[in-house]
């Protein structure tokens, strides 16, 4: 399970260290988990966590308890959300998103009959309301089942773009 961790502030040379720390004061060993850490680019805000599933029923709500405990804990860490594609392309990402269909794990967050909303943000960039609506209706081969609550969703996924300080957008991604 990728989960992806969003920063704020400009304390980037602390972000591992909590996190590290974190992890460590619940026993989660090593082994069971990395961090992914863009090197190149000192001001990206997102870090993502990759935890590692024991093949048991339980593991995703086990991750998930681990994930708000360390949110509760954190005083870096500005939200979380599940990853369920990522790419550098538009393209890219939409052709992930239709491969992680095949996934019966990542299906079943489709084809809940819950309500939902598609939030469309950006990280160091403007996005125009033209193009978040375009990013929302390229999405239309996902098995949304429930109807679009924009106030109150049940499940609320996220496209998120972030842009270097060159304004190249440089990582997408498509959570929960």
């Amino acid at each position: 399970m990728d989960i992806l961790l969003h920063y704020c502030g400009n304390h980037i040379n602390f972000y591992e260290g909590e996190l590290e720390s974190l992890l460590k004061m619940i026993n989660i060993e090593t082994r069971s988990y990395s961090i992914i850490i863009d090197e190149t680019d000192r001001k990206n805000p997102f870090i993502i966590l990759k935890l590692y599933r024991n093949y048991d029923n339980n593991c995703r709500n086990k991750h998930f308890q681990v994930v708000k405990w360390i949110l509760s804990r954190s005083v870096l860490i500005k939200c979380a959300y599940e990853v369920i594609a990522q790419a550098e392309k538009e393209v890219e990402l939409l052709k992930q998103l239709k491969l992680s269909l095949k996934d019966d794990n990542k299906l079943s967050m489709f084809n809940n009959p819950c309500d939902f909303c598609v939030d469309v943000f950006a990280v160091g960039h403007r996005i125009s309301q033209c193009d978040k609506v375009r990013h929302i209706e390229s999405l239309n081969f996902l098995p949304m089942n429930g109807k679009v609550n924009l106030l109150n969703p049940g499940i609320r996924y996220s496209w998120i773009e972030y842009y270097n300080t060159n304004n190249i957008c440089k990582q997408l991604y498509f959570c929960v």
